[in-house]
């Protein structure tokens, strides 16, 4: 049996299972239309956040937008994601002005306190200091920058710390979000930032980063 990312078992110590991810079908601004929407749990170092996006817009007939949420659904979903459809309610009708109906807003929600709040991140090891670490992969991206194409890879360890790599190293592309990696690395500097609430959070940047087997 594999064992659980450093991400998923810091997810289940605190008793929320990561990436939640719940599709539904829910009605648009004066309830005028079926539209599908994603309600997620969004990781920070600092706190899990609970957002709903608005998808797309289905339909006005019921059986029509569980079919068009079903195939959008097997596109669009995650390991973790599920579809939920409740019961049929009436839709307030549509007005038309002239030839042309009225636009259908979607409702969208995001919670700006977060569910759970952790420590803030702080600085790891010294500057120029060689250490071991256990990191979570949080985000992993490519970009154009001086040099050609770069790689950037953001972790995080058991105690909410957030990490930043721009190490080309081969194994380091192969990352993805949530995998766990094991390595030693060189402390390059640390760099403050403010998280979503305004609040000061320290980054540890590496490099020479080697896994460990």
């Amino acid at each position: 049996m594999n064992k659980p990312s450093l991400i998923s078992r810091l997810m289940i110590i605190i008793g929320v299972r990561i990436m939640k991810s719940i599709y539904s079908i829910n009605s648009g601004e004066g309830n005028k239309m079926y539209c599908l929407y994603h309600t997620f749990d969004d990781y920070r170092s600092y706190g899990v956040f609970q957002k709903t996006h608005h998808v797309r817009n289905l339909s006005t007939n019921f059986q029509k937008a569980i079919t068009k949420a079903k195939n959008l659904f097997e596109e669009i979903k995650g390991e973790n994601s599920k579809l939920i459809i409740g019961n049929e309610w009436e839709l307030e009708a549509i007005t038309k002005d002239g030839t042309t109906e009225k636009k259908v807003e979607p409702v969208i929600v995001e919670k700006t306190e977060p569910k759970i709040q952790f420590p803030s991140s702080q600085k790891v090891g010294n500057v120029d200091e060689t250490k071991t670490f256990t990191l979570g992969v949080t985000e992993s991206f490519t970009f154009k920058g001086n040099f050609g194409k770069t790689l950037l890879t953001k972790f995080v360890d058991a105690n909410h710390n957030e990490f930043i790599s721009f190490s080309q190293a081969n194994f380091m592309w192969n990352l993805k979000q949530g995998d766990t990696v094991y390595c030693t690395a060189k402390v390059k500097k640390h760099q403050y930032d403010y998280d979503e609430n305004n609040n000061l959070i320290w980054q540890t940047h590496l490099g020479n980063i080697k896994g460990v087997n």
